[in-house]
């Protein structure tokens, strides 16, 4: 009979030590958001430095027209709408991805993209006037 006490004392020893890891278990799915909002961190950040970047090379850009004179910077200054306009629909949709939800920013991660490196380009093809 002691035996058999034993053994269920053991095995009910057993069952709360696995019950006391369940809620360990259960916080895992929240890792997985954790993961997701980390990754949509990282994203931001990224977005936000590449936009940054750009602005500070069209204000480079920008000088350095104007030190070569008065051609270099009518040729800029036809460029400069353009640069201007796709700039600010980058910056909007960035805006709207950081007022997004954390399911919607996946979806806009494609258009943001796409702007961002619209906007590279003319600045591209913008500087190639100036090397």
């Amino acid at each position: 009979m002691k035996f058999i006490a034993i053994l269920f004392l053991a095995a009910f020893a057993t069952l709360i030590g696995s019950a006391s890891s369940l809620p360990a278990q259960v916080a895992r799915p929240g890792k997985k958001s954790d993961l997701a909002i980390n990754e949509r961190q990282k994203y931001q950040e990224d977005i936000e430095s590449r936009l940054r970047e750009i602005r500070e090379r069209i204000e480079t850009l920008k000088a350095k027209a104007a030190r070569q004179g008065q051609e270099a910077q009518k040729e800029l200054d036809q460029q400069l709408p353009e640069l201007k306009r796709k700039y600010d629909a980058a910056q909007k949709k960035y805006e709207k991805l950081k007022n997004s939800s954390q399911d919607a920013w996946q979806n806009m991660k494609t258009g943001i993209d796409a702007a961002v490196n619209d906007l590279q380009a003319a600045y591209n093809r913008a500087a190639l006037h100036f090397k």
